[in-house]
């Protein structure tokens, strides 16, 4: 409890300088004469900004819709809370859509400034996903486009709509000039 007529609580509110008040250290506290402030606490760090990820799934079927969300997207990666370099978006996508709609969008993302790599494909069935030893699910190598898929199996993809149906298309985008 202060004394606020105690020539040493006059003394310290005297002696107090601008560091005390904006440090909130001291400023009325009884010291010994001339004896420095304490110490103030550091302010704790700032929290860093979550990163985004965007999930799409089975986004991909309208061809005339890529151009807008594709600039939704560059919006959404420019205005990320973490700073762009902290958005990325997982698209899946059902071969059911047609290989060729697929690969449009990935081209256009690329020609629009994303970087995208192809995390492989998924076979599905009736049981979830099902491990396949002919590259069921595979992974290419970053920055990789190339689609490790063979000419048989596409052959089968085109003429057999249930096979389609059977498998799933995962990416990541990020913008190009942020690419891990």
């Amino acid at each position: 409890m202060h004394k606020w007529g105690d020539p040493a609580t006059i003394s310290n509110l005297l002696l107090a300088t601008e560091e005390d008040v904006v440090a909130g250290g001291g400023v009325g506290v009884d010291r010994p004469h001339g004896s420095p402030a304490p110490t103030p606490t550091p302010a704790p760090a700032p929290t860093p900004a979550p990163p985004l990820l965007v999930v799409m799934a089975d986004v991909l079927w309208m061809p005339d819709q890529h151009p807008a969300l594709l600039k939704d997207l560059g919006v959404l990666f420019s205005s990320a809370p973490g700073g762009p370099s902290s958005a990325s978006a997982i698209v899946a996508s059902g071969l059911h859509t047609g290989r060729y709609v697929i690969d449009a969008f990935m081209r256009s993302a690329r020609a629009s400034g994303f970087c995208v790599q192809k995390l492989g494909e998924v076979r599905v069935g009736q049981a979830g996903v099902q491990a396949q030893d002919d590259g069921a699910f595979s992974l290419f190598e970053p920055g990789s486009e190339a689609e490790d898929v063979s000419e048989e199996r596409r052959r089968l993809e085109e003429t057999s709509p249930s096979e389609r149906k059977r498998w799933v298309l995962v990416y990541t985008l990020t913008l190009a000039n942020h690419c891990k």
